[in-house]
């Protein structure tokens, strides 16, 4: 199969480690940034801040973006 320049050989397809036999490692599926570090969510539409010394984003006005 071919696709925008690049050949895939479906029936040779291998795993590779990155890491050593024997490492553990834990990848999150998710960002686990502190909420407190979050001074703003940008989306397609345009980014969301929080008003004034509000703790928490008004995401009723944001979905009228």
């Amino acid at each position: 199969m071919v696709s925008k320049g690049l050949d895939f050989d479906i029936e040779n397809i291998h795993t590779v480690s990155i890491a050593a036999d024997g490492i553990g490692v834990w990848n999150a599926a998710f960002d686990v940034t502190p909420a407190s570090l979050i001074t703003g969510i940008v989306t397609e539409k345009g980014v969301i801040t929080k008003d004034g010394g509000e703790e928490e984003y008004d995401l009723q006005k944001a979905l009228q973006l």
